[in-house]
């Protein structure tokens, strides 16, 4: 992580570059009291920012080069901290003018004079953190080194015998039964073989290495046993050219010495012949003593340097075969000679093993054991493989099965990418099977990338995949290329010969794929080939094929089928009770839904036998969840890629990294969340031309590219990758600049940083807290309940305070915090539903930029707000959340959990966790804490609970000011006060969200006139009046110079809107979002037959008993046709008020995409729901309000044969 920490500290001194330069610009009181400190530490900065821009990834792990890096992001912070603090004094002090009148002794020093005097400081310190570059040699030649052009070697490819050709070859003889492991030269010798045998010696090094044979042979040569078995030794060195009768001599002439004949007569005239023979150049006589001692006695003969088939013809020659145990050895550096000295069936057998995969074979004849035919497929191959689908299916799905075969099935190229661990080469190697099933091409190759890659050695693993079904042929293939045959030739051969399905594993730039594809693939779709490329990254996917439609993206496991494939483990060997369970899901939860991970997970987890032993090992592995698994021999590639994939990360995005650690796995995070508190912290800024959120917004594209959060499919929320999360938190203290607060910590505990969590797991210990070093603190964000003392007036650098969703926070407790750190940019009380004002101390907030009360009981925003002229995003007001998450249509109305508000004011309980059948029962309520109502109170509830019901909260008049503003909403509009507001919005031409309630007849005249003019104008939310019964005349009526990608309008009647025709106007809204409203059939039937589809939500609101069926057969086919006659309308919820005896009917494409219904019973009615299973997106459905048992039970059986199993949300019966 050396290289990730050079980045956070890059981002860190730019971020501190850019505050620096901007304070002296804008800053008189710097520019007269520090300037000149200012511009040295700038100077400075700007060197230590080459440096970091110049320092490789080998100089960045010296360790006392990453102590200097961090020595300077801390430096970069202090600097950045000292220079905010000096922006947001405020010199208009009541009492200012009385310290300057007083004499010095007297009066405090003043926070400008202190602010100067830390820079002061500072300076000292940069100074001293630059001189220690001469110290300790950090930065020599580290300039002239980087400003070389860099030179690219041509890469020199080693001849293939080094390389993989041999290991195949080796494969293939293991598989073919001829290899005999590790043999030694003596042995095979003084094997018990009558016959002639011919032991053939070939090394796989290149340029002609010895590799010992010569130590090899000459222990075999002098071995005593040898020396007594075989009395006439030869050892030759052939020359070229080659001389059969030289060489005939020089055998006969090394005989003659080692020969030990009795000493008779007959060997007297033996030995005189021989010596006749070999002073003479008598060929004759040269061959009869060779045969006649060929006949009578063994002998061994060592022959090198042989180099081809003629030499070894004439050998034979000149020896004759003999019975008598006679021994050859011959050396060569040709396998193909050594094979055919010895002759088939052949043995191979290791002299010598390098480590560097070298080896010294030596090859001997063999007689055959069995006849060795070529590989076959086993006859349960077929059950196999029916078997490895199904189960697949459980896991993948069988939609994303057939999306796979689907373009499997095409020729051309095929790209699959998702991150190291996902499960690519299992989901691709069970679409290979079945293809190579179906016996639908000629060659069926699966072939994994070399690295560091060369097209050479990736020609050798294809050429001899071509060949896996024919081990002979594979090795012939493998002794051509170790021979010198050119694989890249043979390749581009078969490729255009046969039609051939090709998987290529693991590829990693697109300038390996482009070598490859110039290669081999000029034309993918020749001889209708299909290539199957799997990668890691989404860039090379698309690269590698120009059709979008055949790229597919394999994404981690969902937490259900993540948990499945962990129990699987278990093969039920262990009852998983409810505490087992509980443990289980966090460590799934951890996995981040990478198979790889959890099945490595869970075989840790299902290791013992015992229930006990396994909670304790999944207590373990919760606990040291990281740890255990970076032992884990089989994630050790897993883990190298992680480090890599985080250090090839851009700069600009590491810090926005380590930050996500702030939220839970599995918890859903809105984006607008997100980018809002990147902006505050600086990670995020007007850059290369794009505003900050603007610039966010590619942030956070890039960290979805990389499948560090994955995004919901609303768009609206996403969610932390657990493996991810679990790995940025096991980091070192000084790389990871969050720490959090759970479960039971001690005072002795480590807790210092800049970004503090408190989880809702934590005891909430307050001498643990008031332990806490909070001089460096950034953000503070809290989970779960508030407590009056996490706030503490050293959070002087606090940026941004986030309390979204945090139960038991009252009024109270927002008055009782002293001060607010005045350095705060983000303020969110988002869902906390018992703040009900804004404190007067927030008008000290000059430097804040984001303020949201969204789904607070605050209806009014305070006067003081008007101050605040920083402010760039203000959401307030609240309605439905529960509507406005299953929309996920509008990031501003999404929540990332789901409370909501039933009766405008009070929270959603669950009083139980989802039982088997998908039953969660609710009931309003409201918080523990709520004081007690008297009767003015309760009056002020019921009048706030009128103005919450529309939605938006009143602003005070002034706004106009506040034109840094790009996102309000949702301001109340309705009345006099609302037209002045009106009037106002028109000088906030910056704005690019807007939201307005209680729009009407009366004033959408003066909305369309205050947006007119809003060029940037992207989202308009409007909610209509409940009165007003045409949303189309409000259409009509919107400015044409609009350019809106989001447009939605809710509330009001729709009566079948005139502005129909006006459809064309608006069809260029990416994101058009309009509630309509249904009394009867007639409604229904005109609504399908509208030119735009895109209505997301629908009121079906009767006004008498009566049917309703979703769905006409003219127009979408017969109710259970597979495939519609036209486009279907594209709901995402539907709400039925039934008030009267309603029957409703759901046709099997009308709507295809809901995913919420939501039904309110009012007393004396009655609902019957058929077809519910034909809404195939159906995620939840609600049931409130007078609703009897029987209606029900109906639901559940309804949701019991729906194929996805939505969740039935029960609220409490009203009598």
């Amino acid at each position: 992580m050396a290289e990730f920490a050079l980045g956070l500290t890059k981002t860190a001194v730019e971020g501190t570059l850019i505050r620096v330069k901007s304070a002296i610009e804008e800053e008189a009181k710097l520019k007269v009291r520090v300037q000149h400190d200012l511009v040295f530490i700038t100077g400075e900065f700007q060197m230590m920012q080459s440096f970091l821009n110049i320092a490789n990834t080998e100089r960045a792990k010296n360790e006392v080069v990453q102590t200097w890096v961090r020595q300077i992001r801390d430096l970069a912070f202090d600097v950045e901290d000292c220079v905010e603090f000096v922006v947001h004094l405020d010199n208009r002090s009541t009492w200012s003018w009385l310290w300057r009148v007083l004499p010095s002794c007297m009066a405090p020093p003043l926070p400008l004079d202190l602010a100067v005097a830390e820079i002061k400081q500072l300076k000292a310190r940069v100074e001293d953190v630059s001189q220690r570059n001469t110290r300790y040699n950090l930065i020599t030649d580290s300039g002239s080194s980087s400003s070389k052009p860099e030179v690219s070697l041509p890469v020199v490819v080693p001849p293939a015998t080094t390389g993989s050709a041999f290991h195949i070859l080796n494969e293939v003889w293991d598989a073919m039964g001829k290899r005999r492991g590790m043999g030694d030269l003596t042995t095979l010798i003084m094997s018990e073989d009558t016959g002639l045998l011919v032991i053939s010696v070939w090394g796989s090094s290149t340029g002609g290495a010895d590799l010992g044979k010569t130590s090899i042979f000459r222990k075999a040569y002098c071995d005593l046993e040898i020396c007594k078995e075989f009395k006439n030794r030869a050892w030759v060195k052939l020359v070229d050219p080659f001389d059969p009768d030289e060489f005939l001599k020089n055998v006969l002439a090394q005989f003659f010495p080692t020969s030990h004949q009795p000493n008779n007569a007959d060997h007297v005239d033996f030995r005189k012949m021989m010596k006749e023979a070999v002073v003479k150049e008598d060929n004759l006589m040269k061959a009869e003593l060779m045969q006649q001692v060929s006949d009578e006695q063994r002998y061994l003969i060592i022959i090198e340097e042989l180099s081809d088939v003629v030499q070894w013809d004439a050998i034979k020659m000149c020896l004759p075969e003999s019975n008598n145990g006679s021994r050859i050895v011959v050396a060569t550096h040709d396998l193909r000679i050594a094979l055919l000295c010895t002759g088939k069936p052949y043995q191979v057998w290791d002299l010598k093993h390098f480590s560097d995969g070298q080896s010294l074979c030596a090859f001997s004849l063999k007689t055959p054991e069995s006849v060795e035919g070529k590989h076959s497929c086993s006859s349960g191959r077929t059950e196999e493989l029916h078997d490895r689908v199904e189960k697949y299916h459980v896991y993948r799905g069988i939609d994303e099965h057939k999306c796979l075969m689907g373009c499997l099935g095409n020729s051309g190229v095929t790209s699959m990418w998702g991150i190291a661990g996902v499960g690519k080469t299992h989901f691709a190697r069970l679409g290979y099977d079945e293809m190579r099933h179906s016996s639908k091409f000629m060659k069926y190759i699966w072939v994994d990338m070399p690295y560091p890659f060369s097209l050479t050695e990736f020609s050798i693993h294809l050429l001899s995949d071509f060949h896996s079904y024919d081990l002979e042929a594979k090795e012939s293939a493998a002794i051509g290329v170790i021979e010198g045959q050119d694989p890249i030739q043979e390749c581009c051969k078969i490729l255009r010969e046969e039609k051939c399905f090709l998987v290529i594993d693991g590829v990693r730039s697109t300038y390996d794929w482009d070598l490859i594809k110039g290669a081999f693939l000029t034309d993918p779709t020749q001889n209708n080939n299909t290539i199957v490329v799997i990668t890691n990254e989404a860039s090379i996917a698309m690269h590698c094929t120009p059709e979008k439609d055949k790229v597919i993206n394999i994404k981690c496991f969902n937490a259900g089928k993540a948990r499945m494939l962990f129990t699987k483990v278990n093969c039920e060997r262990i009852l998983l009770t409810p505490e087992l369970t509980k443990v289980s899901n966090i460590i799934v939860t951890k996995c981040g839904g990478l198979p790889k991970v959890v099945l490595a997970a869970a075989s840790k987890c299902f290791i013992p036998i015992s229930r006990y032993d396994v909670l304790d090992h999944m207590e373990h592995m919760k606990a040291d969840f990281m740890d255990i698994l970076e032992t884990d021999p089989t994630l050790n590639s897993l883990f190298s890629w992680m480090r890599s994939y985080f250090d090839a990360c851009s700069d600009s995005v590491k810090p926005c990294i380590f930050y996500l650690s702030v939220f839970p796995a599995d918890q859903d995070v809105r984006r607008r969340r997100l980018l809002r508190r990147w902006i505050a912290e600086g990670y995020s800024r007007d850059k290369f031309g794009n505003t900050a959120e603007e610039y966010g917004e590619i942030l956070f594209s890039e960290l979805v590219k990389l499948s560090i959060i994955h995004q919901e499919e609303n768009k609206v929320l996403c969610q932390v990758n657990g493996f991810f999360r679990e790995y940025i938190i096991s980091r070192p203290m000084e790389e990871n600049l969050v720490f959090a607060l759970e479960g039971r910590c001690s005072p002795n505990s480590q807790h210092t940083g800049q970004h503090l969590v408190v989880r809702s797991s934590w005891d909430r210990d307050i001498t643990v807290f008031e332990s806490i070093d909070f001089s460096r603190l950034r953000s503070l964000t809290v989970f779960g309940a508030w407590k009056s003392f996490f706030i503490s007036t050293n959070m002087r650098l606090l940026r941004v305070l986030d309390l979204e969703n945090t139960s038991d926070l009252t009024d109270d407790d927002i008055n009782k915090i002293d001060k607010l750190p005045p350095r705060l940019k983000f303020l969110s009380l988002r869902g906390c539903t018992n703040v009900s004002r804004l404190p007067i101390l927030l008008g000290g907030l000059r430097q804040l930029q984001t303020l949201d009360v969204r789904y607070t009981s605050i209806v009014t925003l305070p006067p003081f707000i008007i101050k605040l002229q920083k402010l760039q995003y203000i959401r307030a007001g609240t309605k439905d959340m529960v509507e406005e998450v299953a929309l996920g249509g509008d990031d501003d109305s999404s929540t990332s959990t789901v409370p909501p508000e039933v009766d405008g004011i009070g929270t959603v309980t669950i009083n139980n966790p989802p039982t088997s059948a998908g039953v969660i029962e609710i009931s309003t309520s409201s918080s523990k804490r709520r004081p007690a109502r008297t009767l003015v109170s309760s009056w002020l509830s019921k009048l706030r609970r009128r103005k919450l019901h529309n939605g938006g909260v009143e602003i005070p008049v002034g706004i106009e000011k506040l034109t840094a503003l790009h996102n309000l909403g949702v301001v109340r509009v309705k009345g006099a006060h609302g037209k002045a507001i009106l009037e106002e919005l028109k000088k906030l031409t910056q704005l690019r969200k807007l939201g307005v309630s209680g729009i009407n007849r009366d004033n959408w005249q003066e909305l369309c006139c205050a947006i007119s003019g809003h060029g940037h104008l992207e989202s308009l939310s409007v909610q209509l009046g409940e009165d007003e019964e045409e949303a189309g005349d409000f259409l009509v009526c919107l400015p044409k110079t609009l350019n809106l990608k989001s447009l939605k309008i809710l509330g009001g009647q729709c009566q079948i809107p005139a502005w129909v025709k006006q459809q064309d106007n608006f069809k260029k809204i990416e994101n058009f979002d309009l509630e309509l409203t249904v009394s009867t059939q007639a409604h229904m039937d005109l609504i399908e037959e509208l030119p735009c589809k895109k209505f997301r939500r629908l009121r079906v609101k009767p006004t008498q008993d009566g049917e309703l069926h979703f769905g006409n057969p003219a127009l979408y086919g017969e109710w259970d046709a597979f495939v519609p006659f036209t486009e279907p309308l594209d709901f995402k919820v539907i709400k039925i008020d039934c008030r009267y005896r309603l029957e409703v009917t759901f046709a099997p494409w009308l709507p295809l995409y809901v995913k919420s219904l939501k039904v309110q019973c009012s007393s004396g009615s009655s609902l019957r729901l058929s077809g519910l299973h034909r809404l195939w997106g159906l995620k939840e459905v609600w049931l409130t309000g007078s609703y009897g048992d029987e209606l029900k039970q109906e639901l559940q059986q309804e949701i019991a044969v729906h194929q996805h199993k939505p969740v039935l949300k029960l609220e409490k019966q009203r009598s």
